[in-house]
């Protein structure tokens, strides 16, 4: 008699017995078959949800960490430093879309700078998330340097044109209380144009004793922050309440 594979082996027997005996190889060799089969399907499933959970990781592309738009990391606290007469602020104009070159060459020269970039999360044609740092104001970086210190940001090759700038003083307040407003981390919507409003001041929250102007704006209560030199500035939504007026 001939032995099915993966069935336990019998003796051979005759007539009726061997009859019987076919019928009990054959139901052994059933449920083998079916353990087999269920030990596949249990692969497969397994399998197909290890890949399921691989599309879904691969579709949440990880956050990279954002590059230097602040050197020396303490600049815009470094009294020392912003004491130093022979320095000033420049706003430098980029050419297009060289804002963070600049910032990797001011690094790399070892001159102070500063060029807010703020979180945005997108999709990709394939559907993946992602998150990028964008510079908040296209084509400009401040800079605060000397004469030697301009020229040599000049000789990069990333720079249209160089602005001084005349009242440090306001550039330095506004700088100040732009990257704090960054820092949360809240989302912030870039404002091209400064709008007219009412200077507010935060009384709760994470923001609190940051000044501003309010924003209404398609039901919504916006803090405008903005820096005066460039007429420009970054909003974050906040509740009414947690505002009061500046007199």
């Amino acid at each position: 008699m001939r032995t099915i594979a993966g069935a336990p082996a019998r003796p051979a027997e005759s007539g009726f017995a061997g009859v019987r005996a076919a019928f009990r190889c054959r139901d052994d060799f059933v449920r083998i078959g079916n353990a087999q089969g269920i030990a596949e399907r249990t692969g497969d499933w397994l399998k197909s949800n290890e890949s399921a959970t691989l599309m879904q990781a691969t579709n949440l592309m990880p956050i990279l960490s954002p590059e230097t738009d602040l050197f020396p990391s303490d600049l815009l606290e470094n009294e020392s430093l912003l004491a130093d007469v022979e320095r000033q602020w420049w706003v430098l104009y980029t050419r297009s879309r060289r804002e963070k070159e600049l910032m990797r060459r001011l690094h790399a020269l070892q001159i102070p700078f500063y060029g807010p970039t703020i979180a945005r999360r997108s999709r990709t044609p394939k559907g993946r998330q992602q998150t990028s740092h964008i510079p908040l104001f296209h084509n400009y970086v401040f800079m605060w340097g000397d004469l030697h210190q301009r020229y040599a940001a000049l000789t990069t090759n990333c720079i249209s044109r160089d602005i001084p700038v005349v009242d440090g003083t306001e550039l330095l307040g506004d700088l100040r209380q732009l990257r704090r407003l960054i820092l949360t981390g809240m989302p912030l919507v870039p404002e091209r144009n400064l709008e007219a409003g009412v200077r507010v001041r935060v009384c709760s929250g994470p923001l609190t004793g940051q000044e501003g102007i309010v924003l209404k704006r398609r039901g919504e209560t916006r803090l405008l922050v903005a820096v005066r030199f460039l007429q420009q500035g970054a909003s974050v939504q906040l509740d009414e309440c947690e505002l009061e007026r500046l007199e």
